[in-house]
């Protein structure tokens, strides 16, 4: 049987959108940092792709730390082309944060 895998696709395009002050913007950004920190200092997370699209992904077979971290089960993996099966999850996440954050501005 095939060890479950996680997945989780960490946004860093929205990081600051709240800020209203330099301060809440550093602190927003060091909130970041200490999250990758304490990702990374668990040696059970695995960074497989760049943010040049505001995305990194993240993957683990770790169930603990995928609940910890929020990270979803992957589906219908593709190993060999390392991707989704016809799907670009990128643009799909992007929607969802985008009507979030329209969520947010009408509820302000």
């Amino acid at each position: 049987m095939k060890e479950k895998s996680y997945e989780l696709l960490w946004r860093n395009k929205y990081l600051s959108t709240h800020a209203e002050s330099f301060e809440d913007i550093i602190n927003a950004l060091e909130a970041a940092v200490d999250q990758l920190k304490e990702m990374k200092a668990t040696n059970l997370i695995e960074y497989t792709e760049g943010a040049d699209d505001d995305y990194a992904r993240f993957i683990t077979t770790d169930k603990a730390t995928a609940e910890k971290y929020g990270f979803e089960e992957m589906e219908d993996y593709d190993e060999e082309d390392d991707d989704f099966d016809g799907e670009d999850d990128a643009d799909e996440i992007d929607e969802d944060m985008e009507d979030e954050k329209e969520d947010e501005i009408i509820k302000d």
